[in-house]
């Protein structure tokens, strides 16, 4: 939601909340009229592969923590120009983001000739 607001300042943004945590969503319903950007919740494969349709410069989709959301994830990776991965920075934390890249942005970049 930061990372909107600040980018919104030169860029029509939209945040979609994707997470079925739905902290976006939290964030959004408390700020109410008073966020500087387009904020929507989606969860349906079909509609998220067709964001790059909207009218907005910049699109941040707010995306499960796990695997488990596979086939949203691929579709979501394969329409993105960048993927940013958080983690935290312990030993622990990076098997699984190994995991992601190895099993959704790399084939993604594969199908979409970036990386």
């Amino acid at each position: 939601m930061s990372l909107a607001a600040v980018l919104s300042e030169n860029s029509r943004c939209l945040v979609v909340d994707n997470d079925p945590q739905g902290s976006s969503s939290w964030w959004a319903e408390r700020a109410g009229e008073g966020l500087p950007f387009d904020f929507a919740a989606e969860t349906d494969p079909r509609n998220l592969s067709r964001m790059r349709e909207l009218p907005y410069d910049l699109i941040i989709v707010d995306t499960p923590g796990s695997l488990e959301s596979g086939d949203v994830l691929s579709v979501l990776f394969e329409a993105a120009d960048f993927v940013v991965l958080p983690t935290e920075s312990e030993a622990l934390a990076f098997p699984p983001l190994i995991k992601t890249i190895q099993s959704l942005v790399l084939p993604a970049a594969r199908t979409t000739g970036s990386c």
